[in-house]
């Protein structure tokens, strides 16, 4: 007991002589007291000493953080309206840091049951003394297995923005942490504004030292999966960051990815982006130098080449402003090559506008012997604010193109605008286009981005396609390994006007044509297809079915037409003369020219009137022929001679098909003194004829209209024309001649034959007589020999 009453007392007088040393009133004994019994005042300081230690280390010793558990799931209820669960044991330590193993625990939505964030782990450690002077030292953070669910809603907040901390609250802290580790990882990211949904998975992210003003690491992969987007890709990037909390700037310097997988269309995606970002987010301010980005890939069965440079970008607020933006784009395949190139010297988006004053753009397009070279400048603004406009124009567009149904490379200028409007669902296109003395103008609508319908209304006073195409342009698509894809109008809607004042195409030359075009999902019909021509009129439809082997049917009818100027600069120019019809009705269905060729059926029908056909004239033919009436003489022929000319006062022929081939067709020729009629084929594949037709002279023919041709009244003979279609043959049978008074003639030419006979017998005695009569005489007018001189040998 004497211990603790002088432990007291030393401890009174210590006291008490530290109040009287520092404080304003003197404690008398305190001196005496202190110097008395200070040994026993100082063992019952270090007594006390060892108390508390004791008592904090009972503490420490029996300190279980679980304990808690149910009033920290409170406190974080009342704090953010959210359910937190702790599904595994807390542990802290506090020696000789403060650390945190959390366990596994998930936390849930605002004001919802729905899980927003759970983490497998975290566990970090933290200095003791630096952490009293608001400083956060510590060493490795590993965080494992965090799942979130974040959602940018329609307003535009997201459901986490009740959990942010500003920046201006954790200023007085001093960050100083030695690595940050994030493992096996993944968000969900829903973005109702946009209507998207993208996935992270497997996210791996790795930093250095984060500490204000100390350059760090970073790293980090994972997985972009979106089904919408049809994105599924694995990225992997590195960078240098850097921040400054007190100067309120982060950087994010020498940024080094690649993403490689499918992206929407393109598959085998391999992606490099490289750049710089330097930021102010209180200021509302971004800086990005050096931007770069290329790819390559498969679209489709094509090889895909991109490569974007941006030199700089800044953003301040809602304001974009960059310079010299270059995109390059190509995509091949074999022997085909497509390139475009984009260049927009500055541009910038302010209140949800892109807008650039000078669009530069150029394109090229090489298969085989086909080009297409493009330049294009315009100015360009997209409206973001609802949703997408696009206003593209006045615009200034340079074409120059080469193929081989060309004749050479052709160059065309078309200036013009369009309008976007993403929000009404339709586009508007408004075009000019000066192609050297031939002028157009069109308009093309489009409505329904979803399911499109267009609308196109094109017209120009001259085409004259001879002019641009070559020479032999007909026999590319008579090429059989051509085939005719139509995949692409499949789905197609369309509503369509051509006009042109005058048209020329493979020597056909017409004016006033009209053709309305309309594209129903797959059935393609153009009607009406008019045109005025050659003093005539043409009226008629086509109509295509899109299907893998197209079937096309072709219905038109010319009238009034004069053949001879139809025919006009082609091989059959002269050939053929008259006024009158044609018709045809044929259809074919097949995916190449061969195809449509084995498929063809129908017929055409020509009908002419007053008219003449070169080759052979008829009359005269006859009237030669006359003499092998009845005989036995081969047929006599006649090469076409185009000299040669037959009068005709109407002719129809008619060609039927039938499965490619040309079934029986008939021709029928006529004038006041001869009808030809009959029928015969033609082979499509060598062009040859073969006609067995019957000439007839007419009944009511007068020996002063008819001539020589007179004694043929009512006769008929077998005419056979064989060979090629531009030089036939025309093969006469007058043995077989029938009708009129054939048998008199046969008789006659009979006698005749009896009688040039007889004559020539006669002829050949007297032959005969006065030749021995000659004979005779040349012998006795032979003298006797005269007698030999002597002398003489």
């Amino acid at each position: 007991m004497k211990a603790i009453k002088y432990s007291l007392l030393g401890l009174a007088g210590v006291i008490g002589m530290l109040v009287s040393m520092f404080g304003p009133v003197k404690i008398p004994f305190a001196e005496a007291l202190a110097k008395t019994y200070y040994r026993y005042a100082l063992g019952a300081v270090l007594v006390i000493l060892l108390l508390i230690m004791a008592a904090v280390g009972l503490f420490l010793l029996t300190f279980d953080a679980n304990n808690f558990k149910s009033e920290i799931i409170q406190f974080v209820k009342e704090r953010t309206q959210r359910e937190l669960v702790l599904q595994g044991d807390i542990k802290v330590t506090f020696f000789p840091k403060l650390g945190l193993d959390s366990g596994k625990l998930s936390l849930s939505q605002r004001n919802s049951a729905k899980e927003f964030a759970s983490i497998n782990n975290a566990r970090f450690y933290i200095a003791w003394l630096p952490l009293l002077k608001r400083q956060l030292v510590s060493d490795r953070v590993e965080i494992d297995g965090i799942h979130a669910n974040v959602v940018r809603l329609k307003d535009g907040s997201t459901n986490f923005d009740d959990l942010l901390v500003r920046d201006e609250h954790l200023a007085p802290l001093s960050f100083n942490i030695n690595s940050v580790r994030i493992t096996n990882s993944s968000i969900n990211w829903q973005d109702e504004l946009e209507s998207q949904r993208f996935v992270l998975r497997d996210m791996q992210i790795e930093t250095g030292r984060l500490a204000d003003t100390a350059p760090s690491n970073l790293t980090a992969s994972f997985r972009l999966e979106s089904e919408r987007a049809h994105v599924s890709s694995t990225v992997r990037l590195k960078s240098r960051l850097f921040f400054d909390r007190k100067a309120g700037r982060y950087e994010f310097a020498d940024i080094e990815g690649k993403l490689e997988g499918d992206a929407g269309q393109i598959s085998n995606l391999s992606l490099d982006f490289k750049g710089s970002m330097d930021s102010y987010p209180a200021q509302g301010t971004l800086t990005a130098d050096d931007l770069s980005v290329s790819a390559t890939g498969k679209f489709g069965h094509r090889d895909l080449a991109f490569k974007l440079v941006l030199p700089v970008l800044k953003i301040n607020s809602n304001t974009y402003t960059g310079n010299q933006l270059v995109l390059d784009v190509s995509l091949s395949q074999p022997n085909q090559v497509s390139t475009v190139s984009l260049q927009l010297p500055t541009f910038e988006v302010a209140n949800r506008i892109f807008t650039t004053q000078e669009l530069s753009a150029e394109f090229d397009f090489k298969s085989d012997a086909r080009t297409l070279h493009g330049k294009l400048t315009s100015p360009l603004s997209i409206n973001y604010e609802s949703s997408p406009t696009l206003l593209f124009g006045p615009f200034a567009l340079a074409l120059t193109a080469s193929h081989p149904v060309l004749s050479g490379e052709v160059t065309l200028n078309a200036s013009g605008s369009m309008l976007l409007d993403y929000p009404a669902q339709n586009a508007k296109l408004d075009l000019a286009v000066k192609f050297d003395d031939s002028k157009f103008t069109g308009v093309v609508v489009l409505k329904d981005f979803s399911h499109p319908a267009y609308t196109v209304d094109i017209s120009t006073n001259r085409l004259d396609l001879d002019r641009y195409l070559s020479s032999d342009w007909m026999n590319y698509f008579k090429d059989d390994s051509i085939t005719f894809n139509t995949a692409g109008l499949k789905d197609m809607m369309l509503q369509g006007r051509l006009r042109t004042g005058e048209i020329r195409i493979g020597k056909l030359k017409a004016s006033k044509f009209a053709a309305d075009v309309k594209i129903d999902q797959s059935l393609i019909t153009i009607s009406p297809l008019n045109a005025q021509l050659y003093g005539g009129t043409s009226a008629g439809s086509v109509i295509i079915t899109a299907h893998e082997s197209p079937t096309i049917t072709l219905k038109q009818n010319l009238r009034g037409i004069q053949i001879g100027e139809l025919l006009a600069g082609t091989s059959a120019a002269d050939k053929l003369m008259g006024r009158g019809s044609i018709d045809l009705d044929m259809s074919s269905q097949g995916n190449n020219v061969m195809a449509l060729r084995n498929a063809l059926n129908g017929y055409s029908q020509l009908t002419l009137s007053s008219g003449m056909l070169a080759g052979i004239n008829l009359r005269t033919a006859l009237v030669e022929g006359r003499s092998d009436l009845g005989t036995s003489n081969s047929e006599r022929s006649y090469p076409a001679n185009f000299a040669e000319r037959t009068q005709f006062s109407g002719l129809i022929a008619t060609v039927n098909f039938k499965d490619g081939k040309v079934g029986s067709s008939s021709f029928e020729m006529k004038s006041p003194l001869i009808r030809t009629v009959g029928e015969g084929q033609i082979d499509l594949d060598s062009g040859n004829l073969d006609y067995r037709l019957s000439t007839t002279v007419s009944s009511a023919i007068n020996r002063r209209t008819g001539g020589e041709l007179f004694e043929f009244k009512g006769i008929s003979v077998p005419v056979h024309v064989s060979g090629p279609f531009v030089t036939p043959v025309f093969a006469f049978d007058f043995a077989a001649a029938s009708g009129g008074n054939v048998a008199k003639l046969i008789a006659a030419n009979a006698a005749k034959a009896e009688a040039l006979a007889a004559a020539s017998a006669a002829a050949a005695v007297q032959t005969l007589n006065e030749n021995a009569i000659r004979s005779a005489k040349a012998k006795s007018k032979v003298s006797p020999a005269k007698p030999l001189k002597k002398g003489q040998p």
